[in-house]
């Protein structure tokens, strides 16, 4: 969810000042906003960019493997429950339309945080104002979206907050589909199995891992 303009953020958020927001346990350093997670120490966080009902997501770096993320860290006073539910239903839905997830964590304060795919682009709801958008490259985001709610249907997960804010047009043509902290699992066709062990799982762990 990354590019300029910057993507939509939830309805009812506004854009707050990112040394506001930055994690207790981070204290920022030259250049401003820039610090290093305490927990893993892999990641160095730049600034905010978006900000919606449950986390706030900053551009940082994978020291690691030198590439550009997005990390998101829940907000204060929130259901680490259901933050952690987000992550494990995006990180087990592998399609080429849902952005992959890189590691789940916990800062010192105990909030989770989670480091994901960085996408250099636009929101579909920012596309859709600029009147010399192309119609055909819309129409074949709109089938790549249509593709990616079908596999998560596939697996028995509905998304419930399809909109033009959580769509994201990359720059390098790709389609993702965003914030899947509204997901749920549908119920099974009436005589279907029970689900294997191994199926997808919406559960969320008791602990969060590294």
């Amino acid at each position: 969810m990354n590019g300029d303009p910057p993507p939509t953020t939830a309805p009812g958020s506004h854009p707050r000042d990112p040394r506001e927001t930055l994690p207790r346990t981070v204290t920022p350093a030259a250049p401003a906003n820039q610090a290093h997670l305490d927990t893993p120490a892999r990641y160095k966080l730049g600034e905010q960019f978006a900000e919606g009902g449950m986390g706030i997501l900053y551009h940082a770096r994978d020291l690691t493997f030198g590439r550009a993320v997005a990390v998101k860290v829940m907000r204060p006073g929130l259901s680490a429950t259901e933050f952690v539910r987000e992550a494990k239903v995006t990180a087990q839905l592998p399609h080429p339309g849902i952005p992959p997830v890189y590691a789940l964590g916990e800062l010192p304060d105990g909030r989770p945080f989670l480091a994901m795919k960085y996408v250099n682009g636009h929101t579909l709801d920012a596309v859709l104002k600029v009147r010399t958008a192309d119609r055909a490259r819309l129409l074949g985001a709109f089938e790549r979206v249509c593709e990616t709610v079908g596999f998560a249907h596939s697996k028995r997960v509905v998304h419930r907050d399809l909109k033009p804010a959580n769509l994201m047009l990359g720059d390098a043509g790709e389609v993702f589909v965003m914030d899947w902290g509204l997901a749920t699992r549908a119920a099974a066709p009436a005589g279907a199995s029970a689900p294997a062990p191994a199926e997808l799982s919406l559960a969320a762990a008791p602990t969060v891992v590294n």
